[in-house]
């Protein structure tokens, strides 16, 4: 695991929820069902393209959250929990992030074997 991958899943899940799932756009991300992990595969991309990648895709989903109501309904069910809104899906959005932000600490921890604040 590299800090690349969780950088490259979150992405792509910033697309899926906000320009795929809440818009309707269509589905462009690199998972598929024989292979559910294949965002977090990035070996071949350099982690600047990764980042700027990242940052784009965050600031569209922040003009989206802006141009639509809260209580909005997604365009298309989440397979998990049927029918969301904007709300519900921001809301997961920050969920997702912050578990994801702490890998790359973890990954620290276990390289030097430091815990907590410096």
């Amino acid at each position: 695991m590299t800090v690349a991958g969780p950088l490259s899943h979150l992405r792509w899940v910033e697309y899926n929820r906000f320009e795929r799932v809440l818009l309707g756009g269509p589905d462009l991300a690199p998972w598929t069902e024989e292979d559910p992990n294949r965002d977090f595969r990035v070996d071949d991309v350099p982690l600047d393209r990764l980042v700027k990648d990242y940052r784009r895709q965050c600031a569209r989903s922040v003009e989206i959250v802006r141009s639509v109501d809260p209580d909005r309904r997604a365009t298309v069910l989440h397979p998990r929990y049927g029918s969301t809104t904007a709300r519900w899906i921001v809301l997961h959005m920050i969920e997702g992030t912050a578990r994801h932000a702490g890998h790359p600490d973890i990954m620290r921890e276990l390289l030097d074997g430091r815990t907590g604040c410096p």
